[in-house]
Order: structure tokens, then C-alpha cells, then sequence
């Protein structure tokens, strides 16, 4: 929640800070130290987790979370690569590239509309 509040922070401004915003895509999605968000999704949300040893509304909770950091991520990496100037495309490429595994791995989240092209989303942050 607190990587969500702070790119709903970043993401919100009239004038973007890039360096802030990269970092903190760079954290989200591909993030080097504990394995981030997937690790944490594979522990209580993945196919081996034991879902059913915690409580079901902090579960729900923890879901709902999910969805929402992922449609953080894919707003964020819209707003990145309008900003990016030429020498920073292969740097987008890798967290477009990691987005896609990370949600890739949390297959049994819907993520509704975190698919679709910008035009077609209506993010709605709670």
C-alpha cells in the first residue's frame, strides 16, 4: 500500500518528477531486494499458497491491493514513456518487460481493464 500511495503521489502532480517516478517503477516492477511484489503475491495469493490459513477479508484485502498497485504500475508506465526522451526507450522496454512478467505471475488476479490501450482505460484509484 505504501508504493501504491506513494505512485498514486507521484503520478498526480501537474508536472511529473521522472527520476522519481523510474524509481519507483523500477521498484515496482522489477525490484532487486526481496523480490518485491511477486514474492509477496506467490506467499499469500499464488498457486501455492495456502490462502485458506488466512483470514478471507485480509485476503480480499490484500487482492484488492494488488489490483489497484497494478493499475498504479500500468498508469505510471503510461506517464513514462510520454516523458522519456530517446536515450531512456531500452530502459522503458525493461520495465514494460517486467510488468508483463510480474503480471504474468499473478494469473489469478482479473485485473480488468490493466490491458487496455490508454485511450480505452479509466483508472480509478481508491
Amino acid at each position: 500500500k505504501s508504493r501504491s500511495a506513494a505512485q498514486r503521489a507521484v503520478t498526480s502532480t501537474t508536472k511529473t518528477d521522472k527520476n522519481r517516478l523510474q524509481g519507483l517503477l523500477q521498484g515496482s516492477v522489477s525490484p532487486q531486494v526481496n523480490s518485491g511484489a511477486g514474492a509477496i503475491y506467490q506467499t499469500f495469493l499464488g498457486d501455492e499458497a495456502a490462502a485458506d490459513e488466512f483470514d478471507p477479508a485480509h485476503v480480499e484485502d490484500l487482492r484488492e491491493s494488488f489490483k489497484q498497485f497494478m493499475k498504479l504500475c500500468r498508469h505510471s508506465l503510461d506517464m513514462n514513456k510520454k516523458i522519456i526522451s530517446d536515450d531512456q526507450v531500452e530502459f522503458h522496454k525493461q520495465l514494460e518487460g517486467s510488468f508483463a512478467q510480474m503480471k504474468s505471475l499473478m494469473k489469478n488476479i482479473n485485473f480488468g481493464d490493466v490491458e487496455s490501450t490508454p485511450r480505452e482505460r479509466k483508472i480509478q484509484f481508491a
